[in-house]
């Protein structure tokens, strides 16, 4: 199972709150996330999102396990209190 999520972030502390949800995304630490990367766009164009989080799970149980882990629940929480505007798109490989 793939999680791909792109984030595009408010000018207001943007480069602040980017920086912090990196931190918080790359300080994830379960047992059933098998990969986490966490990319910042450098390209700016008008259609590009700010930044992207790519991960990986065995199952869609696991995926489903990391939805709701109180960690990832504090993200989501966050992204709501700052308006992140977010697309995400899962599969299977």
């Amino acid at each position: 199972m793939v999680h791909i999520v792109f984030f595009k972030f408010k000018e207001e502390k943007k480069k602040e709150n980017i920086e912090k949800l990196k931190r918080d995304l790359e300080a994830l630490d379960l047992s059933q996330l098998k990969k986490l990367e966490v990319g910042i766009d450098f390209n700016g164009s008008p259609r590009a999102y700010d930044m992207s989080l790519y991960t990986e799970f065995d199952t869609r149980e696991d995926l489903d396990f990391y939805q709701d882990f109180p960690p990832h629940v504090e993200i989501k929480k966050f992204l709501a209190e700052k308006e992140i505007e977010t697309v995400v798109v899962d599969y299977e490989k």
